[in-house]
């Protein structure tokens, strides 16, 4: 995807959220760490630091990281 898009693209933002959640389900926690951190790095590149999204992606990216560290 990164080759026909740019990294901080919206579409590919998307990607990343739905592939993380999907990853989630499966209870397939590092990878879906990668895909958020992923969706986050676009994010911030979109919006502000105080908006909305940007901070429920950082704490769903903190809920995968306590998770993936629990399941260990």
């Amino acid at each position: 995807m990164e080759k026909i898009y740019p990294s901080d693209h919206p579409n590919l933002l998307n990607v990343y959220t739905h592939l993380a959640q999907i990853l989630f389900l499966q209870e397939k926690y590092d990878e879906a760490i990668v895909n958020t951190e992923k969706a986050l790095k676009a994010i911030v590149n979109l919006y502000e630091e105080d908006h909305p999204d940007v901070k429920t992606t950082k704490e769903e990216l903190e809920y995968l990281k306590k998770l993936s560290k629990d399941s260990r």
